[in-house]
């Protein structure tokens, strides 16, 4: 901005002493920094301490806002007496009162104040004001006497007051708009209606349905468990065993709740115990054969002849009873699933609810893993039954391993037979 332009907008803010509004000060002060800035550089300043004491108002405005007002009239009381400001009028060059340029031959003619007639302005018209209106409504409907210039009217000086009022007014209507946009997002407006709904809870959702499932399941295998054949006769205590360890499944039910059975699991256990059952009823027949030879003779007590027929006949199944635990247990390849399973105890002596698998680590190789489990009458965890892998090794792999390795699973076994 040019030095003239800045000195008129200057000459305008030195017209009023008092500041309009709290956003005026940091406008004004703005003009005036750049107007010392300007004419610092030119040299039309004084050197009596002016630009000073200027500077020194300024920043005791920004410091103290509530000294502005009288920091403004200082600084108004200082630009007045400069110079240049003063001469600003005076330096202004009176337009020609004829245009163009004076052609030769002809002579400029001045008219004399005397014969210059002056113009003749219309009087104001006088107001119709209505008699009925009372005299209470009258001021504040009837329009002001002062008539508002046109733009095309006004001088330099009132048209660049005019312009810098509507650039005031819409700088702070922005001002406002953006104030006003700051607080509606700074207010904190809860939605109550949303807590409401949300404690509005139905009550049914509460029970997870997976709680009667895995009673149903259990009280099932428990049925399963109690309901075993009748050609099992030589087990009948342990019978009474499995009676007293539906009492604790029953009692342990919300520790039950909280596992999750799938459906890889629940097919493992059918398999494992209808494995257990054909064994179990394998190894019973033989004995049941050898209970009813002693019978068999004590009835025939008049008929000692048949004694040792009797004993012929029965050579050879006896040759069959094992003699040691590990002809017991039988690798069953037959399934058709990718594993075979070597059953070492019954799985319905065992929690069902702590049942595993892990790899058997003293195996030495790849595909055998052991089947873990807790006991339901010591509370000891123990092997259940070996697993094979049979897409990694054979029927004849996996009965070399077992008579390799079958010591560490005998000991275990026998003992648990003994109690």
């Amino acid at each position: 901005m040019s030095a003239s332009a800045l000195t008129q907008q200057l000459i305008l803010l030195l017209q009023s002493d008092s500041l309009p509004n709290a956003t005026a000060w940091q406008k004004r002060v703005k003009i005036v920094q750049e107007w010392l800035q300007v004419n610092a550089a030119a040299g039309n300043l004084p050197d009596d301490g002016m630009e000073d004491t200027v500077l020194r108002q300024m920043q005791r405005g920004d410091m103290y806002p509530s000294a502005q007002a009288r920091c403004w009239r200082h600084i108004v009381g200082e630009l007045r007496e400069v110079p240049c400001v003063l001469n600003f009028e005076g330096d202004e060059q009176e337009p020609s009162p004829s245009r163009g340029k004076i052609r030769a031959g002809k002579d400029l003619v001045v008219l004399s104040d005397a014969c210059v007639t002056p113009l003749e302005l219309d009087p104001p018209s006088p107001l119709a004001v209505d008699p009925d209106i009372p005299l209470s409504q009258r001021s504040g409907s009837q329009p002001p006497l002062s008539t508002q210039k046109t733009f095309s009217s006004m001088s330099m000086m009132e048209r660049q007051a005019e312009w810098l009022r509507k650039k005031a007014e819409k700088v702070e209507a922005e001002e406002r708009r953006q104030r006003e946009e700051k607080e509606k997002e700074l207010t904190f407006k809860p939605n109550l209606m949303r807590r409401q709904t949300y404690t509005e809870r139905p009550p049914e959702t509460v029970k997870p349905p997976s709680v009667t499932k895995q009673n149903s399941f259990n009280d099932k295998l428990m049925r399963a468990a109690d309901t075993r054949p009748s050609s099992r006769s030589v087990e009948k205590p342990k019978a009474a065993k499995a009676k007293a360890s539906v009492k604790k499944k029953k009692a342990a039910r919300p520790i039950d709740a909280k596992l999750e059975v799938t459906s890889d699991l629940l097919n493992n256990m059918k398999s494992e115990l209808k494995a257990s059952k054909a064994m179990k009823l394998e190894t019973s027949a033989p004995d049941e054969a050898d209970g009813d030879e002693p019978d068999d003779g004590g009835g025939d007590e008049d008929e000692p002849c048949d004694e040792p027929k009797d004993g012929d006949e029965d050579e050879p199944p006896a040759t069959k009873v094992p003699t040691s635990p590990e002809l017991e247990y039988k690798i069953d390849f037959s399934g058709a699933e990718n594993k075979a399973r070597l059953v070492l105890q019954d799985a319905s002596l065992f929690e069902l609810n702590s049942m595993y698998r892990k790899t058997d680590k003293g195996a030495r190789r790849e595909g055998i893993a052991l089947q873990m489990g807790r006991r339901e009458d010591n509370h000891e965890e123990q092997v259940v039954a070996v697993i094979f892998d049979k897409e990694k090794m054979s029927e004849a792999e996996a009965q070399r391993w077992w008579n390799e390795h079958k010591c560490r699973f005998l000991e275990t076994a026998g003992n648990n037979g003994t109690t």
